[in-house]
């Protein structure tokens, strides 16, 4: 099973927040909101308002190529990570060394009595080696996301010597499952230990997420879905993957005490905050219940249509790009908000509960600035138009990430950045003629600077609540 990264700002992962969730009625929309709305006295500079639809043949309106794909010119910013210690550079030479371990052991020419097993064994085996030739990983990213690389290519290395030891009957199912039992006996031990130690309570969910994340790896390989074949030369494949997870469990186990232990040693002051990240992940579990009801009818059904929703016409326009992008990523979220809380995994579920609570208030504006008829929501005039609504995205971005605690803005905002990547990539191979092109990329940007203007009023309230779950909080009123 793959890993979740949490540290990556990939995909478009993002979002809000408030005192007590206001009440469902949408006449409490407060002044962000109205300035949303006011966005109307500006659509004859930003929105081409004559080609609101160009009628059933789709809209009337072209736009300059070249000018459309200079708009992503800048790159995406792209906050720091947000744990708050280095990775352990060990970490990345030991991954290294594994890696050519497990591959040293498979001949570079191997010669099996299958020829199919030995030509798919051949071509596995020079995939990895490519990959390690070519370098896993860039200094540019963080470390997390390094160590996940490095996991990764040192998975397909062991599913390569997996294959080889199946096939020549080199492995037993007896010996696998003593390894797997090491496994989870190591694991049960530093669960034991494991008191979510850091500096401060922000600092707790930011490292500890992560390490809830690799001990969640650890954990799968311990119980696998399917059981190592009685005849792995007759179950090469089933053997090898088998073989692989278990490889991925260690390692993930290896980086996760390499993080604790980092903290332990560079960090001052150290409190264990496990049973604080506990209350705090429960009493936001309850504010996004409360805030979801006002937005509920948006979120859900999957597959409805916008123009069912809105009084306005808003086919051949960004809206429903906006709109789609702003509830995309909500249901499945709160889904794996119930699996965190399930698995006792509540730094996890503190930063869904942020990532909900932004896309919720996110969404609410999306509804309103379409219902308003503002200007990201219009067809835009030409491409300077579509530049202006980026260049406010990433100025949003930016503002975002410099609120504190930095553990809660920097992360809602590398999955914001995600969006922005997004609208990117829609356009630096756009044509003119494709309108749908346009709004799916200014949607993209639309909601990117919804989400981030959410961010420090979430951020504030996350960051509230883990210093004291107990606290009656005005700005969020009743739960």
């Amino acid at each position: 099973m793959t890993e979740r990264t949490r540290d990556d700002g990939a995909g478009s992962h993002a979002d809000g927040t408030e005192s007590e969730p206001r009440s469902s009625s949408r006449s409490g929309a407060v002044s962000r909101r109205a300035a949303l709305g006011a966005g109307v006295a500006a659509l004859t500079t930003l929105a081409g308002c004559s080609a609101l639809s160009g009628g059933d043949d789709g809209p009337d309106r072209t736009y300059d190529t070249e000018a459309l794909r200079a708009v992503p010119g800048q790159s995406v910013p792209t906050p720091p990570s947000t744990l708050p210690i280095s990775v352990p550079t060990e970490r990345f030479t030991a991954h290294e060394e594994r890696t050519r371990e497990l591959l040293d052991a498979v001949p570079s020419d191997p010669s099996l009595p299958n020829g199919r097993v030995t030509q798919r064994l051949a071509d596995a085996r020079e995939q990895v080696a490519s990959e390690l030739a070519e370098g896993v990983a860039s200094s540019a990213d963080t470390g997390s996301i390094r160590l996940g690389r490095w996991r990764h290519v040192r998975a397909d290395a062991a599913e390569v010597a997996g294959q080889y030891r199946a096939a020549t009957g080199e492995v037993s199912r007896e010996a696998v499952r003593t390894n797997r039992e090491r496994l989870r006996q190591s694991v049960h031990e530093f669960q034991v230990d494991w008191q979510y130690a850091a500096p401060d309570p922000a600092a707790a969910v930011a490292l500890h997420d992560e390490v809830e994340t690799l001990l969640g790896v650890a954990e799968r390989a311990t119980r696998p879905r399917r059981q190592f074949p009685v005849d792995p030369v007759a179950n090469v494949r089933l053997a090898a993957d088998l073989l692989a997870e278990l490889e991925r469990g260690r390692a993930a186990l290896r980086d996760a005490r390499a993080l604790v232990t980092a903290m332990r040693t560079d960090g001052d002051d150290l409190a264990g905050y496990r049973p604080q990240v506990a209350a705090a992940a429960s009493r936001l579990e309850r504010v996004v219940d409360v805030t979801e009801d006002r937005v509920r009818e948006y979120v859900d059904p999957e597959g409805t249509d916008p123009n069912s929703v809105f009084e306005r016409d808003v086919r051949d326009t960004p809206a429903v790009s906006l709109f789609d992008r702003a509830r995309d990523d909500l249901t499945w979220r709160l889904d794996d908000l119930d699996g965190a809380r399930a698995a006792g995994e509540t730094a996890t579920a503190v930063r869904e509960a942020a990532f909900l609570l932004t896309g919720y208030e996110a969404l609410a504006d999306a509804v309103d600035a379409i219902e308003s008829e503002a200007a990201l929501t219009m067809p835009p005039a030409d491409a300077g138009a579509i530049e202006t609504h980026r260049d406010r995205a990433v100025d949003a971005l930016e503002s975002a990430s410099a609120v504190t605690p930095h553990a809660v803005s920097r992360w809602l905002a590398r999955r914001a950045a995600g969006g922005l990547r997004e609208g990117d990539r829609r356009l630096e191979e756009a044509d003119g003629t494709d309108v749908y092109t346009v709004d799916r990329a200014t949607g993209a940007y639309g909601w990117v600077r919804l989400f981030a203007e959410t961010i420090p009023e979430t951020t504030a309230f996350v960051g509230s609540v883990l210093a004291d779950p107990d606290v009656e909080t005005p700005d969020y009123g009743r739960e």
